[in-house]
């Protein structure tokens, strides 16, 4: 059984499970990939003004320290319990996993205190939270196993190779950060600026 409600989907013909060995996983964790995509955007939606800047700021602390578990959320790596029975690193990281994870779901619920806040001063709506700012938890419902070599490419590539390749076939795996302007949100077409005061506020 997944764990924390985990999705069970089928891996793709392509997944290179010889990819999920301790030394590999070290490699990784220790390369610290939450760390590249951390820079706060622009919002879309919202001013940083006002009553805004109180939102900023406590949505900033919770992604600058939750980093990592939002990293892990969108490249949940399989961690089987053969594989954690074979390797106390492997079993640790998934215990520490799920506590990174539920320290982080705590926090992003401050941040939606602070929305509702907002929302009961009609200073937002819920449209706040399709803005591209936003980094939130993946709800438990929708987490899926990260299979490395599942997207194809080159099958002689390391991980950390394969992880470049997830992140550019599947760039909500890092809020579309590389490349901003393939955020949904910049469909939505009510979003811009919608938070934004009138000039009679």
């Amino acid at each position: 059984m997944g764990s924390s409600g985990e999705k069970k989907i089928r891996a793709s013909p392509a997944w290179r499970e010889d990819l999920i060995t301790e030394g590999n996983l070290r490699d990784l964790m220790d390369s610290r990939p939450w760390d590249k995509w951390v820079e706060p955007v622009k919002p879309l939606s919202f001013p940083i003004s006002g009553w805004f800047v109180g939102l900023t700021e406590i949505h900033d602390t919770y992604a600058q320290e939750y980093r990592q578990s939002l990293w892990e959320d969108r490249h949940r790596l399989p961690l089987s319990e053969v594989l954690r029975a074979d390797s106390l690193y492997a079993a640790r990281l998934f215990n520490a996993r799920k506590k990174r994870r539920s320290r982080a779901t705590k926090a992003w619920m401050g941040v939606l205190k602070k929305v509702l806040e907002g929302m009961m001063a009609c200073h937002c709506d819920l449209d706040i939270l399709l803005d591209p700012f936003f980094q939130p938890v993946t709800p438990t419902s929708q987490l899926s196993t990260w299979y490395p070599g599942a997207e194809g490419g080159d099958p002689q590539a390391g991980l950390s190779e394969v992880l470049q390749a997830a992140d550019d076939a599947a760039p909500w795996r890092i809020f579309y950060r590389k490349n901003l302007q393939e955020h949904p949100a910049f469909e939505i077409p009510r979003l811009p600026s919608k938070f934004y005061p009138s000039d009679g506020d």
